[in-house]
């Protein structure tokens, strides 16, 4: 229930009851024309509440936005302790945050995924005894979903990170208290080794996919385009005289 500066709202009890009545307190001022709607707003998959104005009405704002879940999806799986002494936490962000940052580098997506998917970036366990922690980071391209049979297939590749750079591995932590582990002086790191896996997706031939010009060899051939990426050529080739 939305209000003038509040909105109030019950938790759904497993269908049995709704929860006591609870409120935010500070959310903008609404009048007749005031328009208010649930919207993905920032392509995460998840609905948040937003107010729009006319120009006239409101000439320095003409949205505003609530985001319930402050950009975390709930009720996924982020912690495991298996209490011999190691806790495992994993860290979650939609697909969009990768497909952005393709489109950003040129790289466009040689299938079609239409919406967002919650995926793991990051896990992180810690070694209490040892007083170790170990990191893995995940990076996701060509998401897919079949129309055809309606269902998602994945990601035709994806790329995982054995550690992090030095500087992120030793000033970031999922886990609150960064004493817990005592291996980020830099004798003790790598340089993160990365592996790239690719998929196939049972994308058919003559299905309709995206692609960007004159990346892929053929656009219906999801294949060629794996190969491509796979191997880029040699920069250092020898160029023989003719």
């Amino acid at each position: 229930m939305i209000e003038d500066g509040k909105v109030n709202f019950w938790f759904n009890q497993s269908g049995n009851k709704w929860s006591d009545k609870q409120t935010i307190i500070g959310t903008p001022s609404i009048t007749d024309v005031s328009s208010i709607r649930f919207a993905d707003i920032y392509g995460t998959g998840l609905q948040s509440l937003v107010w729009s104005y006319n120009f006239g009405e409101q000439p320095n704002r003409n949205y505003v936005v609530l985001d319930f879940c402050g950009g975390v999806k709930p009720y996924l799986l982020n912690e495991m302790n298996n209490n011999m002494g190691s806790t495992t936490k994993v860290k979650y962000t939609p697909s969009t945050k990768f497909y952005l940052e393709d489109i950003k580098s040129n790289r466009s997506w040689v299938t079609n995924l239409p919406f967002p998917v919650q995926v793991v970036e990051k896990t992180e366990k810690i070694d209490h005894i040892s007083k170790t922690k170990l990191v893995s980071v995940y990076k996701y391209h060509h998401g897919y979903y079949s129309g055809s049979e309606r269902e998602f297939r994945g990601f035709g590749q994806v790329d995982q990170y054995d550690t992090e750079f030095f500087n992120v591995f030793v000033d970031s932590s999922l886990h609150e208290d960064s004493n817990l582990f005592i291996n980020k002086h830099k004798a003790f790191h790598i340089p993160p080794v990365l592996t790239k896996t690719w998929f196939h997706l049972g994308v058919y031939f003559d299905e309709e996919i995206l692609s960007a010009n004159n990346q892929f060899y053929d656009e219906t051939d999801m294949m060629e385009s794996y190969r491509k990426e796979f191997y880029k050529g040699d920069a250092y080739i020898f160029k023989l005289d003719d």
